[in-house]
């Protein structure tokens, strides 16, 4: 998305199990808030339009949070502690060998996110 603004809708990539991919945050809503998630999904149950595929397919970071949300069952789970900005980079870096998926926001490590996916 180029304008900030709430609604449903999603972006699916077309690399099967990347290792890793970046995103900077560039526009925010009027308020200052990134009502985005960041992370991976199973392409065969991801819903472009009027899904919530955080809760339903897939293992994200909330950009308004910073918290956690999966298919395994996190909801809101606490991870970075602030909500994102603008200019801000996120990595999402997949491990499939160890089933690991971790963030790195501006260059920081925050650790492992999500385990056994």
């Amino acid at each position: 998305r180029t304008s900030g603004g709430q609604s449903s809708g999603g972006v699916l990539g077309t690399i099967k199990n990347p290792k890793k991919f970046k995103i900077k945050l560039l526009t925010p809503d009027s308020n200052g808030n990134f009502w985005t998630m960041i992370g991976l999904s199973p392409k065969q149950n991801f819903k472009i339009n009027g899904s919530n595929n955080y809760n339903s397919c897939g293992w994200y970071l909330s950009c308004a949070s910073g918290n956690l949300w999966s298919q395994s069952g996190d909801r809101n789970r606490q991870y970075y502690r602030n909500k994102l900005k603008k200019g801000q980079v996120i990595e999402v870096n997949y491990d499939k060998e160890n089933e690991r998926i971790n963030y790195e926001i501006d260059g920081v490590d925050l650790g492992v996110a999500f385990e056994n996916i």
